[in-house]
């Protein structure tokens, strides 16, 4: 079913996991009635310590987004599916992300990013602190329209022991820039 915002059609969200909790933006707001995990947005994030054009754009432009912080031991029991999704008639959508997880934590997250029609120019920076013996799965997944640009930077901190396991599918848009910045910053660090 199509629904109207701002005069314009809205083409129905992208199939979400079922056996995941959800964190949905459509045009870069959240979608409360689509998300089931929404305590985990925040309206607004510090800026990354990274200073590059892509940082800087997302900075003067960015909105809230995921910010999920696990203290230590703790297991997130179910992925987390943060789906961002555009919409025709949405030009900009910058988002800025943040993953902290504690002592010998756990979680699962995917990003998917899925566009229905039009020009868009995207930018999602997403920051990343493990601290020792923490694991995270991370999956990007982008499925945006042909006319969109999607620039994604990517900063991960891995401490003592800790483990990344990162994977980035990439299905369509026009253009498209994946920075990943990983600093193994203490012994037996360690991302694939």
């Amino acid at each position: 079913s199509l629904s109207r915002r701002s005069g314009q059609a809205q083409s129905p969200l992208p199939q979400l996991l079922a056996e995941a909790d959800h964190l949905v933006y459509r045009d870069g707001q959240l979608h409360r009635t689509a998300s089931n995990a929404a305590e985990l947005h925040a309206d607004s994030l510090p800026e990354p310590e990274a200073a590059d054009s892509v940082t800087a754009l997302n900075a003067a432009f960015a909105g809230g987004g995921l910010l999920l912080k696990l203290g230590r031991g703790q297991h997130r029991a179910r992925p987390l599916q943060v789906l961002v999704a555009g919409s025709a008639g949405q030009t900009m959508v910058h988002q800025r992300h943040r993953i902290e997880l504690g002592d010998n934590a756990e979680a699962t997250v995917i990003f998917q990013f899925a566009g229905q029609g039009g020009a868009r120019l995207g930018t999602q920076v997403i920051d990343i602190v493990l601290a020792p013996g923490a694991r995270l799965n991370l999956y990007r997944v982008q499925d945006e329209q042909a006319g969109a640009t999607l620039l994604t930077r990517i900063d991960a901190r891995l401490d003592r022991d800790s483990h990344l396991h990162a994977v980035a599918v990439d299905c369509g848009s026009g253009l498209v820039r994946h920075d990943f910045n990983v600093n193994l910053a203490g012994p037996g660090a360690e991302t694939d």
